[in-house]
């Protein structure tokens, strides 16, 4: 065979040619590379977006009227508003350029969520935390406009005004505030000789008195002539639905324990202001300015109480104070040397110096006193005066014999100009209340509100907070697997967004 030689060999143009090669696939390893990682951090990126878009549409009302930040949204539904705009955030070109125009190319495979958190989770904590925090910025707040002079002064309602009387129930008619005026019955005298019988009857007479009191006609003994009281009361099927209802307390909450002095010190402030978050956002008999589109009038109360009518709830309440000045009144007594001294010989009179049993009465009297005593300092606080933790000598109002004689027309020598208030009481009760109760029932009664107000579907345990979503993304490489000498035929990457409100 003749082949026409013509002296080229051709070997620089199969050297540029493998070298061009090497270079290009080079050069598409590293744009490739690039593209990776960018493909990396735009589906990160896309995650916490589609996140923060979603926990954007936080329910309004209750940020404006609570300071608490919650979606209100079924789970696959707030799972499909966060494809929806990762979809949209994973291809921009969908939007500013044609559908074909997409370096990255990054698309959502597959979504789903690891754990989604809402107000009512962790035994009520999640809802706390928000509460206080944002009762820390309002109340820096408010001493920032009080000291520029731009907050006008606040006027509470008052319970001597006739608006108080419009916004409540019906009035308590006159045949039962007779059976308080009749409660107060014949005098009665103690002697310092008297016998067995006397002194027993004495005895009995004061639980009696005490026992009347503390049943149906106490709410009676509080309030004056002509006022009236709320008695609103839910029914069954709202409070069914209510968050103290159906959520369930987690074993850890239930039996907690003190901590650590500084963890005392931490909780202790926080309660503080849990307290003041309270304060501001809910109504109390004292305080009816607060919270008034709310059907439940007494709603401080309900929260220490838990009660479905208003009425018990305030009944509860005076029971708890009761209690609470009935401790205070106890460590007076025990300190004053007369009052105790009287105690002591009635219960010596009675149980005829047996040393044990002596002892026994002389506490059970001085038990009974005190709880008299708180009585009156109850009515006192419900009238809108004041009341000291530790009384005297001049502000302390019953004796021994005055005991029979404590009814409605009982003149109090307390003249109210010092010591705490009604709202400051009820708070003292609410400090020492579970914890974990106290956080159910606020959420209680701002879902009522919302569902009275603003949409009766409303639930808090659908208010999502936090959420710990998967996502799974996708993309085809840009060049060829035969330039790339090797190469997948599709890229994944996985991102887990855990991501909620602070």
């Amino acid at each position: 065979m003749d082949f026409n030689y013509t002296g080229y060999k051709g070997s620089i143009t199969v050297y540029l040619a493998l070298t061009l090669t090497i270079i290009l696939s080079l050069l598409f390893c590293v744009i490739e590379s690039a593209r990776i990682s960018s493909l990396k951090t735009r589906s990160k990126a896309v995650s916490y977006m589609a996140a923060d878009s979603a926990f954007g549409e936080f329910a309004r009302p209750l940020f404006e009227k609570y300071g608490l930040f919650g979606v209100f949204s079924t789970e696959e539904d707030f799972l499909t508003d966060i494809k929806n705009y990762a979809v949209k955030n994973s291809s921009p070109g969908n939007i500013t350029f044609n559908t074909s125009f997409s370096l990255l190319n990054l698309k959502l495979k597959d979504i789903s969520y690891n754990n989604i958190y809402h107000l009512t989770d962790n035994d009520g904590i999640f809802f706390a935390k928000q509460a206080t925090a944002y009762e820390k910025y309002r109340i820096i707040a408010g001493k920032l406009k009080e000291f520029t002079g731009l907050n006008d002064a606040v006027t509470k309602g008052s319970l001597n005004t006739p608006a108080y009387i419009d916004e409540h129930g019906a009035c308590i008619d006159n045949k039962s505030l007779s059976v308080l005026n009749d409660m107060s019955g014949s005098k009665s005298s103690l002697y310092k000789d008297s016998s067995y019988s006397s002194a027993k009857s004495l005895e009995e007479n004061i639980a009696s008195k005490v026992t009347n009191l503390l049943k149906s006609n106490l709410l009676l003994f509080f309030i004056d002539d002509g006022y009236t009281i709320s008695h609103t009361a839910l029914a069954d099927e709202t409070k069914e639905t209510l968050p103290s209802h159906i959520c369930v307390l987690s074993e850890e909450a239930r039996s907690i324990q003190a901590g650590s002095i500084s963890d005392f010190i931490t909780a202790a402030v926080d309660k503080g202001l849990f307290a003041s978050y309270i304060n501001s956002s809910f109504s109390s008999y004292a305080d009816t300015s607060v919270n008034t589109a709310l059907s439940l009038k007494y709603q401080r109360e309900y929260i220490l109480s838990g009660l479905s009518a208003d009425d018990d709830n305030l009944l509860s309440a005076a029971l708890s104070i009761i209690s609470l000045r009935a401790a205070f009144n106890l460590t007076y007594l025990l300190t004053d040397a007369p009052k105790r001294d009287a105690a002591v010989n009635l219960a010596n009179s009675i149980t005829f110096y047996t040393p044990f049993a002596s002892q026994l009465a002389a506490f059970t009297i001085l038990s009974l006193w005190s709880y008299a005593e708180a009585i009156i300092d109850t009515r006192d606080l419900f009238h809108g005066q004041k009341v000291p933790l530790m009384k005297t000598a001049d502000t302390w109002t019953l004796s021994l014999e005055g005991i029979l004689t404590l009814g409605k027309s009982t003149a109090s020598k307390n003249d109210g100009s010092s010591g705490y208030t009604y709202d400051e009481y009820l708070n003292m009760c609410l400090f020492i209340m579970e914890p974990f109760t106290m956080y159910y029932r606020c959420m209680d009664l701002i879902q009522l509100d919302m569902c009275e107000n603003i949409n009766p579907d409303f639930h808090m345990n659908s208010c999502i907070i936090a959420s710990d979503i998967h996502l799974l993304y996708e993309a085809k490489p840009l060049f060829s697997s035969v330039i790339l000498l090797a190469s997948p035929d599709i890229y994944t990457f996985s991102v887990d967004t855990l991501y909620g409100y602070d």
